[in-house]
């Protein structure tokens, strides 16, 4: 009888425990030139039960005209596959300087980004695309998560990632 329940406890409730597991990153940088502090920028991230919530903050004083001012705040939740793949749901990524600021809102389904929002659309049309339907992406506040994470090295360097702000395509790969 004590076997049995011990094989049932594994069969069962074992999977469930590892699919429970709990991760919490918390990073912060300062952005430095010349020996002098001239930002921040500082990430914390969750991941529960094969979700994912991150938030970031930053700022930065300008090199030239130190009257200028430079400030960052996004926001991204999602899910971890079975096979480590991050699959963001929805991103928000915002800046401001003191004359102009701009908010981007994407959301996914299934992988696929079904709707993105942009308040200052980019300028160069050279470089701008329509990212509705585009699969397999991170958007960048993901992205960092992704990179911030560890992982074993036979992981490290298989293929590449593809970041999308909601007008640009960015492939990185290794």
């Amino acid at each position: 009888m004590k076997i049995k329940f011990i094989v049932i406890f594994f069969i069962f409730l074992y999977p469930w425990f590892l699919y429970a597991t709990e991760e919490n990153i918390s990073k912060s940088f300062k952005l430095t030139f010349w020996g002098t502090e001239i930002g921040w920028f500082k990430m914390k991230a969750e991941i529960k039960e094969k979700k994912y919530k991150i938030s970031s903050t930053g700022s930065s004083k300008g090199l030239i005209n130190l009257f200028s001012e430079y400030n960052i705040s996004s926001g991204s939740i999602g899910t971890i596959s079975k096979d480590d793949v991050l699959r963001p749901e929805e991103a928000v990524l915002s800046w401001s300087t003191r004359s102009n600021s701009n908010r981007i809102k994407l959301e996914y389904h299934k992988e696929k980004l079904i709707h993105y929002q942009v308040e200052l659309p980019f300028k160069n049309k050279k470089y701008r695309m329509d990212p509705i339907g585009q699969k397999n992406t991170l958007d960048p506040v993901s992205f960092m998560l992704w990179f911030l994470r560890d992982r074993s090295s036979t992981n490290l360097c298989k293929g590449g990632v593809r970041v999308l702000d909601g007008e640009r395509l960015t492939v990185i790969s290794f």
